[in-house]
């Protein structure tokens, strides 16, 4: 660039000196030829930063693959069946514990068909998929929920355990506040509620609320087995479904031979507490006027 100031400063002079036009064009003609020599030095310098950079990019695209080749050649031995294996053909733990794909598929189905389901793997789910079948991840993803569920389960019923052992002491700690003629009251309103207001098994007295449509129903304590018609609550020993399709089926809201709709089991339930109750308080009332 300062050769071609000191170009034009020098045009300048000689114009101003009367210079003629050849001159000047001959002037012209060397600047122009300096302009194309100095670009044609930036676009060689550009063109040699973008070859060295390309074979920068090229080497470290060769590292790379050289890196991962040296891992599939990199061989394990399997904690499980003891054969070695490439990396890439199983799944390394983060504790560096090798298993093969095989014996990854079979160790998942057959941790997944347990009763008892216990298998934690020190692995993400992610890095297990691809070394297996969509079968056995699927049977591992299932049995995992089901360990979750049961899990919340459980919690969900020792809190409300809890719960309910905080209310009984509650209740306990207002009935030693109660006098005699209270503590009776109490005595029968409790036996009101528990006795005739709850459904209870016929057989072994555990109380039931489920109710899904098939009036056979079946006791849930494991130990009992009794299985009765949920209108008459009558126990009818391992299968009340003959029981019900007798006795049930002119009943308006039955929609088969063993179903009906549950507005008629509420209908049903509700007759049977009215009598209920109004048989225990008629008893109580003769009770209470023979002892006066």
């Amino acid at each position: 660039m300062k050769e071609i100031l000191r170009r034009l400063r020098s045009l300048e002079k000689e114009h101003c000196d009367g210079d003629t036009v050849d001159d000047l064009k001959r002037d012209l003609s060397v600047m122009q030829r300096v302009i194309e020599a100095k670009s044609e030095e930036v676009t060689k310098l550009n063109m040699e930063k973008e070859h060295q950079q390309a074979v920068k990019e090229r080497k470290a695209e060769m590292e790379r693959q050289l890196e991962a080749r040296k891992q599939q050649l990199e061989e394990r031995e399997c904690k499980i069946c003891y054969g070695d294996y490439n990396v890439g053909e199983g799944v390394e733990c983060k504790s560096k514990h090798f298993v093969c794909d095989g014996c990854m598929e079979r160790h998942l189905i057959t941790e997944s068909q347990k009763a008892e389901y216990q298998l934690e793997l020190n692995s993400d789910a992610d890095d297990i998929a691809p070394h297996v079948s969509a079968a056995a991840f699927g049977s591992f993803l299932c049995a995992r929920e089901s360990v979750k569920a049961a899990a919340l389960t459980k919690t969900v019923r020792e809190e409300a355990k809890l719960e309910y052992e905080k209310q009984m002491e509650r209740e306990l700690e207002c009935l030693k506040e109660l006098s005699v003629e209270q503590l009776k009251i109490e005595q029968y309103l409790r036996a009101v509620r528990d006795i005739m207001l709850t459904l209870y098994c016929p057989r072994c007295s555990k109380a039931f609320l489920d109710f899904e449509g098939c009036f056979s129903l079946k006791c849930s304590q494991q130990t009992c087995g009794c299985s009765f018609c949920a209108v008459y609550l009558k126990d009818c020993g391992g299968d009340a479904h003959a029981h019900v399709k007798e006795f049930c089926r002119g009943l308006q809201g039955m929609t088969g031979e063993y179903h009906g709709l549950f507005e008629l089991f509420q209908r049903v339930q509700k007759t049977r507490r009215l009598k209920a109750v109004t048989a225990y308080l008629e008893r109580l009332e003769m009770e209470v006027k023979g002892g006066d």
